[in-house]
């Protein structure tokens, strides 16, 4: 769903600024997200090539997707 909306530039539309994806490499509550990467990560760069995607493995977390907005306020 993510890559179609994507690809539709739909993500320029709202100030997509940054996807962020963890995961962890073994498990089976990660199994849909490391399918997803497989599918669709190139599908999704290629729609949006200047759009950092960031994807980091970790043993035994749940996978969790943050997106960030321009309109975002990011406190230290």
């Amino acid at each position: 769903m993510a890559a179609a909306a994507a690809s539709r530039g739909i993500g320029a539309k709202l100030g997509l600024r940054e996807i962020r994806i963890h995961l962890c490499q073994r498990s089976p509550g990660s199994q849909g997200v490391r399918d997803f990467i497989e599918k669709r990560y190139v599908e999704l760069k290629k729609a949006n090539p200047d759009l950092p995607i960031l994807i980091r493995e970790c043993s035994d977390v749940q996978p969790k997707l943050w997106a960030r907005y321009a309109s975002t306020v990011q406190n230290r």
